[in-house]
């Protein structure tokens, strides 16, 4: 996926319909396509970027001559195991330059296991569906924000104005902290059809942010902020609690550490014993909360 690639059909649709507004979407099988850094997509986060902020897009390269969309507004919702993004994930682009926090993100830190996964009835979805167009049919190309509620978003940005050093990688969220609760807030005013959002919609939002969301994103940001062998640590830890009491053969534990030496395997096995991620008894590895009791 690049950059010119998202762009030129969205150019061919404005010039051949000649018309000032386009809508639609597009569906990626694996987040990891749309992260992966390669070659002619070293650019696309901070495209992604651009368009999230609502910025301009210029390209004066292609075979159509120079396309400008104006306005330009993308909406992501990305789902991916975290086994992708550890191995697709620049920390300098997805962390660093904000890409991560400008999204608000729901991240279970362990997956409940033989738990069957239940499919919504197509009739729900259906329901689902047709509310939604409803909403999009009705709502105002504006919606307003309550004196109240336009207070209360300033108070969070004055507080998290004090915490956005205390973990540098994490910054970005609390500097971003006032928005991601707006952008909440706007969906429960909406799903309501309320056109107006209020104090009271602003309160929920924060109260999911900070009840709800954060904590697994602070862990969630942190892992990826670690250079990719410490990465790999917490893929192998995650390994092990799925083991549950099987455990896994050392040997093979070392394996998937991917390093070249057993000194090496040892000095991450050490890392990992001491960040209590690993438990040895007789040469089978454990996840902690699996370990033998002798």
């Amino acid at each position: 996926i690049t950059e010119r690639g998202l762009l030129k059909p969205w150019h061919e649709a404005q010039r051949n319909g000649q018309i000032n507004s386009i809508e639609g979407a597009y569906g990626f099988s694996e987040a990891k396509s749309l992260l992966s850094r390669r070659i002619g997509a070293e650019s696309i986060m901070q495209f992604l970027i651009d368009c999230l902020d609502h910025g301009a897009k210029y390209d004066s390269t292609g075979i159509y001559g120079e396309i400008v969309l104006e306005g330009l507004t993308i909406s992501l919702c990305i789902c991916s195991t975290l086994d992708p993004l550890r191995e697709a994930v620049s920390p300098g682009e997805f962390v660093d330059g904000g890409f991560v926090h400008r999204f608000l993100l729901a991240h279970e830190i362990h997956r409940p296991q033989d738990i069957e996964e239940v499919r919504p009835d197509d009739g729900v979805l259906q329901v689902l569906a047709e509310r939604a167009r409803g909403i999009w049919e009705r709502a105002p190309e504006f919606v307003t924000l309550e004196p109240e509620a336009e207070k209360l978003l300033k108070t969070f940005k004055e507080q998290s104005e004090d915490r956005a050093y205390d973990v540098s990688s994490l910054a970005g969220f609390w500097n971003r902290l006032g928005n991601m609760a707006a952008k909440l807030a706007l969906g429960f005013a909406i799903s309501e059809e309320s056109w107006v959002i209020s104090r009271a919609h602003v309160e929920r939002a924060e109260k999911m942010i900070r009840g709800h969301l954060y904590a697994p994103l602070r862990g969630l940001i942190l892992e990826l902020s670690y250079e990719k062998g410490v990465r790999r640590i917490f893929k192998v830890s995650e390994d092990l609690y799925y083991a549950k009491e099987r455990g896994i053969a050392v040997k093979e534990l070392t394996g998937r550490l991917g390093v070249g030496s057993p000194k090496q395997a040892q000095e991450r096995m050490d890392m990992m014993k001491g960040m209590g991620l690993l438990h040895v008894v007789g040469g089978q590895a454990y996840h902690p909360r699996y370990a033998p009791k002798s």
